[in-house]
């Protein structure tokens, strides 16, 4: 089933490019996934196409993004439309599909973004609308903004409430945000912040948190780039994103037949059991350079699995934070959603320097059941040769076999109201430059360090600084009261799981 993708304000356009772009680079099936018959055959190994859930394909084979692009500037919105290097893209977005509205941005001010002139958000839903009806069913949304500007956290949020009008009884609303750094962006970012998460708590059925001071310092800390710009975050948060909504499957035989892949609307049910909890974060394993993924050669349940487990265990969001004397978990979780990815080491594709498909066929030989060649006997020679031992390979874990019960209950703290908290998905396919690779969504009380961080909004807010600027456009006293309200009963909700 398609997921219709909004991206909203500079933002959200960047960012939904970075997943999109993902979503559509070239990946390849591990050793593995291929039978004996394709590894001898002289066709190129397949190449899975971008999933559908995400791309329509036109008569042409061009592979078109199910998605609406929203600004109130026109630079960042060509920019996608219009790549520096269209040969490169693997997608494209559709000339039709983009809504610029208004000149000059929304200031920073998220009551200016969500007050948006009816006319701005009508003609906005016209282009949703034009593209749900390219399909016969969307049962999702993906919206992508930020959580501290003005047009993205404002507009961004009106969009939601406005989806969430005219479709939410037939598909369910995710928003991916990006929180803003904890000083520096904007003056009054900790507003924006809060009246975004208290509106999300309204209209979108889940919210995935991403902090730009965590993935800045994924950056640094594990992609080894000490000054790391807006293309190397948002980067790093496009893969993390598309290794979680990328095509993934419950079992071999759904995988083989490329039926019954993980839907956008799968991932939100599961995760979101109860509408008062909506807040995710997410976690990858592994982050490294370019340049060191060549070397490095990883495991399931010791490496991949297992890393990711003390990272939820410790509440952290990257591998270099771990805890490895943790021995339980420091809070509580409502679910988790993992994927794992890859299998066995294939080589990219265009990548020469990898040999893994040579591996494939001296695995494929080894393993072979058929008499080993004889080795060819010298000249003159009466005694008859001995048939050459096939050397046999180590056996390498098959990702449809990787024991994951350290994530299930009792190993995991879970609330004692979820029937069914975790759910594993897989693929043979391995993600962009990684062999293995897995990610973790997660609905816990980890998402109390973000909102704590309402109380600075708070401080503020007593001072009364800057609200003239908000109630200049209908945001005033009692908006920001009962914001604050309904972020201080989620932060509640969330406190209590762990009693």
């Amino acid at each position: 089933m398609p997921t219709l993708t909004i991206q909203v304000g500079q933002c959200g356009n960047q960012l939904g490019s970075s997943i999109l772009s993902s979503l559509a680079s070239p990946s390849v099936p591990s050793p593995s996934s291929l039978t004996p018959t394709s590894l001898s055959s002289s066709a190129s190994i397949p190449v899975p196409p971008p999933p559908s859930q995400f791309f329509r394909q036109t008569q042409r084979g061009t592979n078109v993004a199910r998605a609406v692009l929203v600004d109130t500037e026109p630079k960042v919105v060509e920019r996608c439309l219009n790549p520096l290097d269209p040969s490169a893209a693997n997608f494209r977005y559709s000339q039709n599909n983009s809504c610029i509205i208004g000149a000059g941005g929304a200031a920073n001010n998220w009551a200016r973004g969500y007050s948006s002139p009816e006319s701005v958000l009508t003609s906005t839903m016209e282009k949703v609308q034009s593209e749900l009806e390219k399909s016969d069913y969307t049962p999702a949304v993906h919206i992508l903004h930020s959580c501290a500007g003005g047009t993205g956290s404002g507009l961004g949020c009106a969009l939601t409430r406005e989806y969430n009008d005219e479709h939410g009884s037939k598909a369910l609303i995710f928003n991916t945000i990006i929180t803003p750094f904890e000083t520096g962006e904007v003056i009054v970012q900790d507003y924006n912040a809060a009246l975004t998460l208290s509106s999300l708590n309204d209209f979108s059925d889940g919210v995935l948190c991403i902090e730009n001071e965590v993935a800045s310092r994924a950056c640094k800390k594990l992609l080894k780039i000490e000054h790391p710009g807006v293309k190397d975050l948002n980067g790093l948060i496009g893969d993390s994103v598309a290794s979680i909504i990328g095509d993934s499957y419950t079992d071999l035989q759904s995988f083989n037949n490329a039926a019954n892949a993980m839907q956008m609307d799968d991932i939100l049910r599961h995760m979101v059991p109860n509408s008062y909890y909506k807040m995710m974060s997410l976690r990858m394993v592994p982050m490294m350079p370019e340049r060191s993924v060549e070397f490095t050669r990883d495991t399931w349940e010791s490496g991949v699995v297992k890393r990711l487990k003390q990272m939820h265990r410790c509440g952290t969001s990257l591998e270099c934070d771990i805890n490895w004397r943790k021995e339980e978990d420091v809070g509580a979780s409502i679910s988790n959603f993992l994927v794992l990815r890859g299998d066995g080491g294939l080589p990219r594709m265009g990548d020469e320097k990898r040999t893994g498909i040579l591996d494939l066929e001296r695995r494929r030989r080894a393993t072979d059941n058929s008499t080993a060649a004889l080795p060819t006997p010298p000249p003159n020679s009466k005694t008859p040769p001995k048939a050459a031992s096939a050397k046999k390979l180590p056996p390498t874990s098959d990702v449809w076999s990787v024991d994951c019960s350290s994530f299930s209950s009792p190993n995991t703290n879970y609330v004692d109201w979820n029937n069914d908290p975790f759910k594993v998905t897989r693929s043979h396919v391995n993600f962009k430059r990684y062999e293995k690779m897995g990610g973790l969504l997660t609905n816990s009380d980890s998402c109390l360090k973000l909102l704590e961080r309402v109380d600075n909004a708070k401080v503020k807010f007593d001072a009364r600084a800057y609200v003239h600027q908000y109630e200049a456009y209908g945001v005033g006293v009692d908006e920001f009261e009962a914001a604050f309200l309904n972020l201080d009963e989620t932060r509640a909700r969330y406190r209590n799981l762990s009693k």
